[in-house]
Order: C-alpha cells, then structure tokens, then sequence
C-alpha cells in the first residue's frame, strides 16, 4: 500500500476537517485527570462504557521504513517537502518521509520542527508525527503537547492526540477527556473524541456533544457524529437531526444524510427529503440525493427531478448533467439537447461542458460557436474555456482566439490562462498583448503573479517589477506577496520595498512580517526593529506581535513598554498580555502588577485578566477581586465577564450577580445575554426571568431583544414589550415590528396591533 493511501482518517478530522485555527485561544495547558472543583457537565454520570476500537489497516499511521537516517537529515528532508507550494496538505513527500521516522525519534524531530521555521506544511507533518507518537505512546505524547508554547498549538495538538488515543484505547482516551475542567481544551479533546465514541453508541455520543459549553463546538461535534451515524442506522440518525435547533448543525447533518442515505435506499432517503419542512434543507437534501443518483442510477435522478417544482430544478438539472456527464457522456447530452429551451436546459449544458472538454473538446467547442447569441451561450463558452484549459491551455487559446472580439472573449481568455498559469506562467505573459487596459486584463495580470510566485519567485517578482506603476502593479504585487512570505521572506520584501508608500505597502510590510514571524520570528522582529520610525514600522510589528507574544511575551512586553505612548502602544501591551497570560498566568500577572502605575499597567492589567480567563474564568475572576476597587477594577470585571460568558453564561451570570447596581453589572448583563441567546434561548430567558426589577434587568432584556430581533422576532416580541413604555426603546420597538413584517406578515401585524407602539407609529407600520 502506498503512503497517499495510509493517511490516518481520523488524523485528517481532528487536524484539517475541524481546521487549524491559528487565531483560536484555550487553556494555558493540559489539565490533568483529577483537578480540583472540576465540573463535568459534557461528560455527566460515568453510565457508559466505552468498548476498545477495533482498528483497520486502512487507519494506520504510515509505517517506519528504518532507513536509519539521523535526526538531522530527516528534519532537512521534511522541511523540504513542506515548503513545497505545489503539493497538498498531506502530499505523498510529506507521507514518505514521516514513514522513514521511526517512532523512537519522533519526540526529538518534534522538537526540532518546533524550533526552526514553519514551512506550508508545517501543521500536516507534526499532525502525522503526533498521531504515530500517540499510537505508540499516548502519555508521553500528552506530555509533549503539555510543553508546546502557544494555546493554539497546544489545542490543535491535543485533537490529534485525542483521536489517535482514542482508536488505540477508547475507554482511557474516554476516561481522561471526563476529568478535564470546562474550556477550550475540554472542548477540543471532546470534538475529536465523540466520533469514535458514535461508532459504538452515536446516541451517547450526541448527548455528550449537546453539553459542550461552546456552539461551535457542539456544531462541529455534531456533524462528525453525523458522518458516522449516517452510515450505519440513517433512519434513526434522520430522527435525532428532527431534534436538532434550527441552524447550522442542522442544515449540515441534512446534508450529510441525504447522501449517504441514498447511496443505500434511495426510495427511502427522497421520501426523507420530500418531507422535510423547512425549504432550504429540503433542497440541499434533494442536490445530495440527485449527485449519488446521477453516479449510480441517472435515470431515476432524472425521475427525482420532475418532480422538484419552481427554481431548484434548474439547479439540480446542472448537479444531475455534471455527475451523469463523467460516467456516460453521451447518453446525458442527449438528455440535456432534449430539455425545453429555458434555465434548466442552460444549467444542465453548462455543467456538462467539464465532461465534454475532457473527453471531445474540440466537439464542445463547436458545439459551442453554434450556439445563438447571448446569455446561454457565453456561459458555456466562459465554462467550456476553463475546463479545456486543465488538460490542453495551449489548444484552449487558440481556440478563444477565434471568437469575436467583446466581453464573452476577454472571460473565455481569462478562464483559458488559468490552465497555462500552472504549466508556463511566462507563456501566459505573451496572452496579455490581445487584452485591452481594463478590469478584465488587471484580473489576469493579477493571476498570473499569484501562479507564477509559485513555480518561479523570482522570475515573478522581476515581472512584476516591469509593470507600470499604479494600482495594476500594486493588485499583482498583493496577489502574490502572501507565497513569497511563506517561502522566502526576504524576496518579498525586496518586492513590497520597491513599491510607492503608501497605505497598500504597509499592508504587505505587515503580512510579510505576520508569515515571517510564523517561519522564523528572530529574523522578523530584528528586521522590523531596524526599519524607520513610521507606519511601515508600525504595520510591521502590530502583525508579528501576535506569534511574538506567544513565543517571547518578556521581549515583547519591554518593546511595547519602550514604546511612546498612544494607540500603537496600547494594541501591541493589548496583545502581549492577553497572550501571556493564557500561556504562563502567574508570569503575566507578576509582570502586570510590577509595571509603574498609569495608563499602560491599567491596559495591561485588564488585557491579563481577559487572557485569564480564556483558562479559567475561576481564577479572573479571584484575579479581579485583588484589584482596589474603582474603574480599572470595573473594566478588567467586563473582560472576564465577555470571555467567561462565551464559555459558561450560567456560571458569568452568578458571578455577575452579586455585583452591586451600577454602569459595571448593566454592562456585563449585556454581555451575558448576547452570549447565551445566541445558544441557548431558554437558558437565557430563564435566567431573565429570575432577575430583579432594575437597570442591570432592563439593560440584559434590551440585549436580549436586540440579539433576537433578526433570528428570532416571536420570541423577542415579548420582552420588548415589557420594555415599550419607554421611549427611549421606540427605534427597538420599530426594528423588531420591520424585521417581524418580512419574516412573518401576519403575525407581526397581530402583535403590533396590541402593543404599546404609539397610534401613529403603528398606523406607519401596518400602512400596506
């Protein structure tokens, strides 16, 4: 078995399906099974017990060929293949070489890789190191993500170990995921976790998803086990997604269902679908269902689609006519020629023109010119041209070439390019002389930078250095500053320097510097010190601040601190602390209470208690009380409440709860609402309805209406009408009655009716 066949399935759920979020803030580090005062609300009473997973081959980790290379060379040939821009997330280079790994030396090539540069593929290789460390070594693979440098990377790190630890012991992975405290690491262990667990128990596994504390957690959580519970038992899973809220959990889990479901009965999947209420799940059921149809079975998915009515039959004409065009070419153009002229027939010809090129292009091409003026026309020229382009740029332009000269010409030639781009950037130069000055030929200028900077950086950057100065050359230079950056920061300075000042050059000085700091932050922070006093500076050190807090908060706090005060100084202190203290709190709270009273210890001392809490809400929340009363202590009060709200309403509002009446408790009720309505609607109104009369109740009712006002005006409707007698809320009044009109006419204008809305206001709004 090759490596590209051997990539682990679960490594590419926890390490690119749920994403690397570089931005994305957790625990300080790894709890340990055991912790005090930890409450367990995701994993509830211990009343199932998971059983071992029985793992396939096709699962494994890639094996270790023993080529008894040292640390060294392996490292030099991973960093290698990961800087290669050609290649994919797990290309087969990256496969090899980690299977050349034996598993002895994965800890010390880890620790190599976290030291030096981070290539393209940086995140994909220690993924595929990590999951084999954790098959072979779950505790000393804990132990590792325990000492990475950054919350985002330990997060990352800790869905990778959480998979692979599960497929190789479920009821230890299991148990270690129940005793870890609430937060963003719980979340993440959970996330990977609960998909192995929903292929024993997909029911449990839902029920410990619905707990976790964070929606998008719950969503990403919930699709997972969809994909496994779709496949095994798609009737039951159809009636646990009928229980799901409405939103994006949902409309995803019907997605993944109406496939899979008719892959094994699809008389029973469209009935399914047919009687699915809500409009748009029904039609992104009914594409699903048409797509494996169309594969398997294309006469019955042409049956499907005289039933569909109105507007999605154009569109499942197009998902019918491009699946059904790669496995019988012939037999589906002759149903598209067959169709009534109108959209259904211009959607189905227009998917098939991929197919076609592949197989008889230059049939589609004349098939293509014989067609009549207009808009069915141009769009199988424009889709034709690109398809082409894959396989043959080189016919594809001069068959453009021959099309009258107008708009449909300039679209085809730039979809044709795309092909040339990838195969001989250069070549694709010369295309350019046929295109007039105008948007269309910046586009393609623009393109070919992009695609060229890939294959040759250098020829590019000379290339682009040619252009006539203005915004043609800035738009070129931008397309493809973000590769250079990648693969060779000094390049693309020697780029963006040459450029005129202005606003766009400090732009690209500052995405230089954000990808340079990821690839070698020494080197980043050294040349942004010696640039110039000025905006560029400036541009340069707020977008490497991020990864400099991270990996040195101590010299980044003193080149802050040695900054002249202002807003540049603020945001950079802002960063630095924030960072700091997810990743070391004792260290940035020592360091926040030592700086000299004034402005800059008050920005730091809140940005530190916000950092604290992304952690432990618990302990800013023991931080903020240390503080003397007054404003700094108030504001550093509201940081935590917003971090604390986003992970846990009920325990910020019993927090917030003993705080006196005031400006402070008005503005964290806000906070908590907008964060618990947008999750959990009940929860919030229950807490609503448990508050006192006054302000801070008023202010948390206003937010709530506010929040709901556009998803949800029936249930807003009630709380703003405990809120009407005030005029101050008349503008709310008046956007909940506008939203509530176009959502639902009639029973908006029902309750406008008795509200307490002004006579004259309501004469306006229900005025036909």
């Amino acid at each position: 078995m090759s490596a590209s066949k051997i990539i682990p399935i679960g490594l590419c759920l926890a390490g690119v399906a749920v994403g690397y979020v570089v931005g994305e803030r957790r625990a300080a580090s790894v709890a340990r099974p055991g912790a005090a005062g930890v409450t367990n609300a995701a994993a509830g009473a211990v009343s199932w017990a998971p059983k071992p997973v029985a793992k396939p081959a096709v699962v494994a980790a890639p094996a270790a060929t023993g080529t008894g290379a040292s640390i060294e060379e392996l490292e030099a040939q991973l960093r290698r293949v990961m800087s290669d821009s050609a290649m994919g997330y797990f290309s087969s280079a990256v496969l090899e070489v980690v299977a050349r790994v034996e598993t002895r030396d994965i800890p010390a090539l880890l620790a190599k890789l976290q030291t030096g540069g981070r290539q393209r593929h940086w995140y994909g290789a220690n993924a595929l190191l990590l999951g084999r460390w954790t098959e072979a070594d779950p505790a000393g693979a804990m132990k590792h993500v325990q000492g990475l440098k950054t919350a985002a990377e330990r997060t990352q790190a800790l869905g990778v170990v959480a998979e692979a630890w599960a497929r190789r012991d479920l009821p230890a992975a299991f148990a270690f995921a129940q005793a870890l405290p609430e937060g963003e690491e719980r979340s993440r262990f959970w996330q990977a976790l609960l998909p192995v667990v929903a292929q024993q128990d997909p029911a449990r596994a839902m029920e410990l998803a619905a707990s976790l504390a964070k929606k998008q957690s719950r969503d990403s959580a919930s699709l997972a086990i969809f994909n496994v519970w779709s496949l095994e038992d798609p009737a039951a899973a159809a009636a646990q997604i009928a229980q799901l809220p409405p939103g994006y959990a949902r409309d995803n889990a019907v997605q993944t269902l109406a496939g899979r479901w008719a892959a094994k009965d699809s008389a029973a999947a469209l009935a399914w679908a047919n009687g699915l209420t809500e409009t748009g799940q029904r039609r992104s059921a009914l594409r699903e269902i048409v797509t494996e149809l169309a594969a398997t079975n294309p006469r019955a998915a042409v049956e499907v689609l005289s039933r569909v009515a109105g507007g999605q039959q154009s569109e499942l004409a197009g998902t019918l006519a491009q699946a059904w065009g790669q496995s019988d070419l012939p037999a589906a153009l002759a149903w598209a020629q067959q169709l009534p002229e109108g959209r259904q027939k211009q959607s189905a010809l227009q998917n098939l023109s991929g197919p076609w090129a592949a197989k008889e292009p230059q049939a589609a091409a004349a098939f293509a010119q014989s067609l009549p003026m207009g808009t069915a026309r141009n769009s199988f020229i424009n889709s034709l041209a690109s398809s082409w382009s894959s396989s043959d740029p080189k016919a594809t332009l001069e068959w453009v070439a021959t099309l009258p000269p107008g708009q449909s010409r300039n679209n085809a030639l730039q979809n044709a390019l795309s092909g040339l781009l990838h195969s001989d950037p250069a070549a694709a130069v010369g295309y350019l002389e046929g295109v007039p000055t105008g948007q269309a030929r910046s586009s393609m200028i623009s393109s070919i930078a992009s695609q060229w900077a890939q294959s040759d950086p250098a020829k590019a950057v000379a290339w682009v250095q040619t252009l006539p100065t203005g915004q043609m050359q800035l738009d070129a230079a931008r397309n493809m500053v973000w590769t250079l950056a990648n693969n060779d920061p000094t390049l693309a300075l020697d780029l963006v320097q040459r450029l005129p000042a202005g606003q766009a050059q400090q732009e690209m000085l500052g995405s230089v510097a954000s990808r340079w700091a990821n690839r070698d932050l020494t080197a980043a922070v050294n040349w942004a010190k010696q640039l110039p006093e000025g905006a560029a500076r400036e541009a340069a050190m707020q977008n490497l601040s991020y990864r400099w807090a991270q990996e040195s908060p101590q010299d980044a706090a003193a080149f802050a601190l040695a900054m002249s005060a202002g807003d540049k100084q603020r945001n950079l202190l802002s960063t630095v602390a924030n960072q700091w203290a997810a990743s070391d709190p004792q260290a940035a709270v020592a360091w926040a209470r030592q700086l000299p009273a004034g402005e800059a210890q008050d920005q730091a001392i809140q940005n530190v208690a916000a950092g604290l809490a992304t952690q432990s809400p618990q302990d800013a929340a023991a931080f903020v009380a240390t503080l003397p009363a007054g404003e700094l202590q108030n504001r550093a009060a509201t940081s935590v409440v917003s971090q604390w709200a986003s992970l846990d309403p009920r325990g910020a509002a019993a927090w917030v709860g003993a705080f006196p009446e005031g400006p402070t408790r008005e503005t964290a009720f806000q906070s908590i609402v907008q964060m618990w309505a947008r999750n959990d609607t009940t929860g919030a109104t229950e807490w609503m309805k448990s508050l006192p009369e006054g302000k801070s109740r008023d202010a948390a009712i206003k937010s709530f209406v506010q929040q709901m006002t556009y998803s949800d005006p029936a249930t807003a409707a009630p709380w703003a009408d405990a809120m009407a007698a005030d005029p101050n809320n008349a503008s709310m009044m008046d956007q909940l009655a506008r939203r509530w009109l176009k959502v639902d006419d009639a029973a908006a204008r029902r309750w406008i009716e008795r509200s307490s809305i002004s006579a004259e206001r309501r004469q306006q709004l229900l005025k036909p």
